[in-house]
């Protein structure tokens, strides 16, 4: 933000250095035409001046001795003829004077023709005095004295001849004229070749470095500058570029301390609230339900009469903690005052949200407890289900809220929801009978069947999902790198269910969109081609599986923070969701997807080790591409350990089989 009261420049930094550029080449230019104007002009006064002397010359040159011998009338008049008639030969020459010497500065008029100057006495002495030519001018008239000797001794005569050199001299106007016009020409070529040069090498980059200012400063993260420059500009933009990284560095962690609970390590009240905001505007864009959960510990402050605030503290940081793994990264968990806790569940219905709630009253009641004796520690519950019960936000709070105050008015480690038909139900009661046992219940397996069928069907449907068997080589591909990174039976189904599953939200994106390249897309065409991400994670989630869900919904996530839906970068991004992009990369390289030519595995490997750290986990695409070359993991196509059995794929493996 500007300065208040600064003074700005009535001109940028580009129009002043151009101002200053432009008058230093105009004083330059000047400077040049006058010095060559002036050589210009001396220049022509030597060239009239050597005239007048050949012509001063060729008059000396016809006069004897005894042309100045004699001084009668009759002789003057003859030698004024003589030169009256040299005088025709050229009508340039204005006047001819003819003197002798008479003693050491004297000198003595013989003969005159044409206009003679006054001057000419004292200019045939100067001549006589050095005994060389003597020059004069006035206006466009040059006068030279030329001294003749007829013998070996001094001058005895002089020839004085005023010759009319305008001619000469207008003929240097017109070469001066050119040579100001070449002046100007060849200054205006320099002037823009210079500001040519400095839109280039400074005016642009200032440009490109306020631009990403600009960006930085709307709050676009990760913005950079980005140049590859030897120069001090490239410096000054490495700089700038390291600096803003140590600043959001800097912020990301201050956002650790003023977004996150200090003892619980869960968003605070506010940021949970802007949270919860933003996925409720989600879900009625998509779809899709959201749950909330009020927990309330049950008689927490006389936890900290009886015993002591640290005890009191240590039960919030525990039943924090509990809570935090309970769910998942995409849901939003926040303490919300002294004792108690809110819990966002996105894409959950109150059925499942009672799971979830289930498990949370579980790992409570063996992780939770005060002092040596480890007492146990209670919490009453709500939940309220977004859209079924409330669409306002304040409403979904009030409700929830509700449901949990009346459930610790009943007695401690009660848990209330609003019934079908109005009123409070233990939660409890809103999961099947079949799901409360720890087998795999029916239900949910006929559920999750029926996805998995579909999922398959897309295979051998459209080829723009990679032909047919696409899944279950992402599986083999999937699995392989999962038991490189030391997954155990548990997560390798549920990584090999997620990798059948990965494609089955885009039954609802049109195959035309399916089948062209996204580069080619325009922006209508790639948001429908991004909603698949959202109907799997609901299709998946509806079918009991909501772990797997969250992983197939991160897939198109890219390393770099430029993927979709929720542009997550590095780390963020849950690590079977990267896995699953590279296993799903490989396959489209080796196979050809959206009509692209397909790949050599050696070919594909390399393709992986050049997009990790933009699209792919650096680590994570180096590991693929060794297994792929040293292994032959691509090539294999027979059915093997890696790939799923149809009831191995079809068994739900997250949130439903764990509670």
């Amino acid at each position: 933000m500007p300065t208040a009261g600064r003074r700005r420049s009535l001109l940028g930094l580009p129009a002043r250095l151009a101002l200053m550029v432009l008058v230093a080449i105009v004083v330059f230019v000047m400077a040049i035409v006058t010095y060559a104007d002036h050589r210009l002009s001396v220049s022509h006064q030597d060239q009239a001046r050597q005239v007048t002397l050949g012509v001063a010359r060729d008059v000396g040159s016809q006069l004897t001795a005894a042309d100045f011998q004699s001084g009668t009338d009759d002789f003057r008049e003859l030698l004024k003829g003589r030169i009256d008639e040299v005088r025709t030969t050229d009508p340039a020459i204005l006047g001819i004077a003819l003197y002798s010497r008479t003693g050491t500065s004297a000198v003595k008029e013989h003969a005159t023709s044409g206009d003679a100057s006054a001057a000419d006495a004292k200019l045939a002495r100067a001549s006589l005095a050095s005994g060389e030519e003597a020059y004069g001018s006035v206006g466009d008239t040059t006068t030279v004295a030329w001294p003749v000797a007829y013998d070996e001794g001094a001058p005895t005569a002089i020839a004085i001849v005023s010759y009319d050199t305008k001619d000469i001299i207008a003929g240097g106007g017109d070469d001066r004229l050119r040579l100001i016009l070449g002046g100007i020409l060849g200054g205006a070529l320099l002037g823009a070749i210079v500001l040519m040069l400095l839109r280039r090498e400074l005016f642009r980059p200032l440009a490109e470095m306020r631009r990403v200012m600009a960006q930085i400063r709307s709050g676009a993260k990760g913005a950079r500058i980005g140049w590859n420059r030897g120069d001090e500009l490239g410096a000054v933009a490495d700089e700038f570029d390291a600096m803003v990284g140590e600043l959001e560095a800097a912020e990301a962690e201050l956002a650790k301390f003023v977004n996150r609970d200090q003892l619980t390590g869960l968003l605070t009240r506010e940021a949970f609230t802007d949270r919860f905001a933003a996925e409720l505007t989600r879900a009625r864009r998509e779809g899709y339900p959201i749950s909330l959960l009020a927990i309330d510990i049950d008689d927490l402050d006389e936890v900290n009469t009886t015993h002591d605030r640290a005890a009191g503290d240590q039960v919030l940081a525990d039943v924090g903690s509990v809570i935090g793994s309970c769910t998942r990264p995409t849901d939003a968990c926040g303490r919300t005052g002294d004792d108690s806790f809110h819990v966002a569940l996105v894409g959950a219905d109150a059925e499942q949200a009672s799971i979830v709630l289930g498990r949370i009253r579980r790992e409570i009641a063996q992780r939770v407890g005060i002092g040596p004796e480890r007492t146990r520690v209670t919490c009453g519950y709500g939940v309220a289900e977004y859209p079924r019960h409330a669409v306002d936000q304040i409403a979904l709070e009030r409700m929830a809220e509700a449901a949990c105050h009346h459930a610790q008015r009943d007695g401690r480690d009660k848990a209330l929801a609003f019934g079908p038909s109005g009123g409070y139900v233990d939660a409890a009661t809103l999961v099947p009978e079949a799901e409360r046992r720890d087998e795999q219940p029916t239900g949910a397996r006929e559920l999750s069947s029926t996805v998995h069928a579909l999922a398959r069907a897309l295979d051998g449907i459209d080829p723009a999902l990679g032909g047919g068997a696409h899944s279950q080589r992402v599986a083999r591909y999937a699995a392989a790198l999962g038991r490189e990174l030391g997954y155990g039976d548990a997560a390798l189904r549920e990584l090999r269910s997620a990798a059948v599953l990965h494609d089955v939200g885009k039954v609802a994106v049109p195959p035309a969109i399916l089948r062209t390249p996204e580069e080619q897309l325009d922006e209508r065409q790639r948001g429908a081609l991004r909603y698949h991400a959202w109907v799997s994670r609901t299709m998946i989630a509806g079918a009991g599986l909501t772990t797997v869900a969250d992983i197939v919904f991160h897939i198109p996530e890219r390393w770099d923070g430029t993927g979709y839906p929720e542009r997550q970068r590095e780390d963020a991004i849950p690590e079977s969701s990267r896995i699953l992009r590279a296993a799903e990369l490989l396959d489209d390289l080796v196979t050809g997807y959206a009509g692209s030519e397909p790949m050599s595995p050696f070919r594909a490997a390399s393709e992986l080790k050049q997009r990790a750290g933009s699209e792919l986990d650096p680590d994570l695409a180096v590991r693929l591409a060794r297994l792929v070359r040293e292994e032959g993991l691509v090539g294999n196509e027979q059915a093997s350990p890696e790939q799923p059995s149809a009831e191995e794929a079809a068994a739900p493996t997250s949130d439903v089989e764990a509670a």
